[in-house]
């Protein structure tokens, strides 16, 4: 019981930080917590090792399963924050800053990725989230390319079929390749200039290897 007033006491600062959107303050408590969760619980280890420190503790083997016990309840608790931390992040911003914001939210995602790997999170929900959020903002990517086109004046017959590709495969991760974006525009393809030919590249980039081609600093 004692163990469980910690965790929702110590845990309380990373709810918060999670669902207000702040990743970096979820994952800096989220770590804190774990830490104080075996500070707490020092009396209840032979030997403790980590973080370049180390403390010879008296062993008392029943204490310690309940100290395992408490740690494995945080990570309980930590999971579903960070999921739904990160479900906050891919959807934020999307519409109004576009794909401006991709690379913070990438940051914010390699932060919490970090901190579930060093809890050793195993939970479902989050896995689909992190699969979520690169089909969304490859999908966001495509939609950059093709929106530019329409900048372009590439006949509108075209620019409808290349996003009702994205309505029909929004839910799937099957991208339109260079060729299938090619192929839907025809002869309108002369109409792409160099900047258009480098937002196809940043779409197929991202879409491979999950990180920016390049920075893409504002919505243009």
């Amino acid at each position: 019981m004692k163990n469980f007033i910690y965790i929702i006491i110590i845990m309380g600062p990373a709810m918060y930080f999670g669902f207000t959107g702040r990743p970096t303050e979820m994952g800096i408590s989220v770590v804190a917590s774990a830490l104080a969760i075996t500070f707490i619980n020092m009396d209840k280890f032979e030997f403790f090792k980590g973080a370049g420190f180390e403390a010879q503790l008296k062993k008392v083997e029943k204490a310690t399963e309940e100290a395992y016990a408490t740690i494995d309840a945080l990570k309980t608790v930590a999971a579903p924050i960070i999921a739904e931390t990160l479900h906050s992040i891919s959807h934020a911003m999307r519409y109004s800053a576009g794909v401006a914001e991709i690379q913070r939210k990438l940051d914010a995602k390699y932060e919490l990725d970090r901190v579930a790997e060093s809890l050793g999170l195993k939970y479902e929900p989050l896995q689909k989230e992190q699969a979520d959020f690169y089909r969304l903002h490859t999908w966001d990517l495509y939609s950059w390319v093709v929106g530019y086109f329409s900048k372009l004046k590439v006949d509108s017959k075209e620019i409808q079929l290349l996003f009702d590709v994205r309505s029909e495969y929004i839910n799937t991760v099957n991208y339109p390749s260079r060729e299938r974006i090619l192929e839907l525009l025809g002869s309108e393809y002369s109409k792409i200039d160099e900047e258009g030919l480098e937002r196809i590249e940043d779409y197929l980039y991202f879409s491979k290897n999950k990180k920016l081609r390049r920075p893409i600093t504002e919505e243009e």
